[in-house]
Order: C-alpha cells, then structure tokens, then sequence
C-alpha cells in the first residue's frame, strides 16, 4: 500500500512515517520544510507555497 504524509518533516509526521514504514507502506512525504528536515529513505517532495 502506498501513503502520502503531509507534513512529514515534522516531528508527528516523522513518526508517523517511521509507523507507515514498519507496516509496510510506501510513503511519500510533502512538506515545505519550514519547520523540520528532510529524513532520507523516503520519496520527498518539497512544496514551497503557503498561505498567507
């Protein structure tokens, strides 16, 4: 199965992630990296719009 996580640079997110892996999911993460980093091993996309 294959999971998309908002928000994955972040400290909820890279847990959840660590979760998703252990299960078994592909994951791919979206964030723009204004809080958190990038974690390698996963597909990342970097998404640099924000509301304002």
């Amino acid at each position: 199965m294959r999971a998309l996580v908002t928000g994955g640079a972040g400290y909820i997110g890279s847990h959840t992630i660590k979760e998703l892996l252990q299960a078994g999911y592909k994951v791919t993460v979206l964030d723009n990296l204004s809080r958190g980093h990038r974690a390698g091993g996963k597909r990342f996309l970097l998404h640099k719009s924000s509301d304002k």
